[in-house]
């Protein structure tokens, strides 16, 4: 009896070993979000777990989990995800498991660096005055007689608050003249952050 049950399970075992495995999903896009746990150890802290929130250019978004067994590196060299995985940094490539969410690997560049003398971000408030999207450029009225421009780069996370919801990304173009505008820059040319609303 035993014998029998073994042969006709040894097919099925047959089948399982030889079916194809899943093939991870991948992504690249900008990183909007990320925050790391770390243990404590005699050695000093040590990763544990971490998500990170990646948008690409059609705007979708994923919330992705980083385990230790992650490989993460950053400008071409491994990298550490607590020190690597932040807002603003660029994504190359994404590889993570589609039911779980668990990346396998996550390869980040660096967004294009800044004088050392302008490397504090500042927040400038004001309204929409226009947005050039061939340019990449969007106007700001910060005042009754001043306007100014600033670039919008690939890394620059643009999104717009909603009553009731968290801010959702958005594209340049779909911002609007009067909108109101909290924008953080760090050289006074380039928006890192454009954070919008409708006007009240």
């Amino acid at each position: 009896m035993i014998a029998e049950a073994l042969a006709l399970l040894l097919p099925f075992a047959a089948l399982a070993a030889d079916a194809p495995k899943k093939e991870p999903a991948r992504m690249a896009g900008t990183i909007t979000k990320a925050d790391a746990r770390l243990s404590p150890s005699s050695d000093g802290p040590v990763f544990k777990h971490g998500r990170v929130t990646i948008v690409d250019k059609a705007e979708k978004t994923e919330e992705l989990k980083a385990v230790p067994r992650t490989k993460v590196t950053l400008d071409g060299k491994p990298a550490k995800f607590q020190k690597a995985a932040a807002a603003g940094m660029i994504v190359l490539k994404a590889l993570y498991d589609p039911a779980t969410k668990e990346l396998a690997s996550l390869d980040l560049k660096s967004p294009p660096s800044r004088p050392k003398a302008e490397n504090e971000a500042e927040a400038v408030r004001g309204e929409i005055a226009g947005t050039d999207i061939v340019r990449n450029v969007l106007t700001l009225r910060v005042d009754r007689q001043k306007v100014m421009d600033f670039i919008v780069a690939d890394g620059t996370t643009i999104k717009r608050e909603i009553p009731g919801k968290l801010p959702e990304p958005v594209a340049l173009e779909s911002l609007q003249v009067g909108d109101a505008v909290e924008l953080y820059t760090a050289d006074g040319r380039t928006a890192l952050t454009i954070l919008a609303r409708a006007p009240r």
